[in-house]
């Protein structure tokens, strides 16, 4: 999220790779009308959202998308590299009912990394090729001290890096998907055949 907002939309194979179908940069004045376009032509299953610095149009946009969650980075030293959590509003506190997911920043963008390595995230070409190389390799990972400690961080260097955070959400999104349950009924699967084209 952004003043502009990089969207990735992929698609999840069989064995669990990702096939990015589409990137697209919205403007934040649009972003929330957009989305919904997007979830109909994509016929998206989940979805993750920046939840900073517009908590309020994530918001907004989960009032239409049950199945849209607002992404909080964290430096847990849990084991888990994202953990689901569905807050209920409590008017007397001053807490609404905004359905999260914590995602272990750092470790799950060293997982991102393995990944696209492995070649287990492909991308369709599409116009906006260059922005996300651009954005992904807009990233360092490097040595800092934190707390006393000795840790390798991810920090961006030039400030370009929406595709890389937006491809890291599509995945947790994608490991979402087979998780959720509404009604006591597991969502299904994300799981769509297509044919790659060289």
């Amino acid at each position: 999220m952004g003043k502009t907002c990089w969207l990735t939309v992929a698609g999840v194979k069989p064995d669990q790779s990702l096939v990015i179908v589409h990137t697209e940069g919205i403007p934040l004045f649009r972003v929330a009308e957009r989305m919904q376009e997007i979830t109909r032509q994509f016929k998206l299953r989940m979805t993750v959202v920046d939840s900073l610095p517009y908590t309020e149009t994530v918001y907004r946009m989960q009032q239409d998308n049950q199945n849209l969650f607002a992404a909080i980075y964290s430096n847990s030293k849990n084991i888990e590299l994202f953990k689901i959590r569905d807050k209920e509003e409590d008017a007397e506190r001053g807490v609404n009912d905004l359905r999260q997911v914590n995602i272990a920043k750092h470790r799950m963008f060293d997982h991102i990394m393995l990944e696209v390595r492995s070649g287990r995230v492909k991308k369709v070409s599409d116009g906006n090729d260059g922005a996300w190389i651009e954005h992904l390799q807009d990233q360092k990972r490097v040595k800092e001290f934190i707390l006393e400690e000795l840790q390798f961080v991810w920090t961006k260097t030039a400030g370009v890096d929406h595709l890389h955070h937006s491809l890291l959400y599509a995945f947790v999104a994608s490991r979402l998907t087979g998780m959720i349950t509404r009604g006591g009924v597991p969502l299904p699967c994300l799981v769509n055949p297509f044919r790659l084209k060289n």
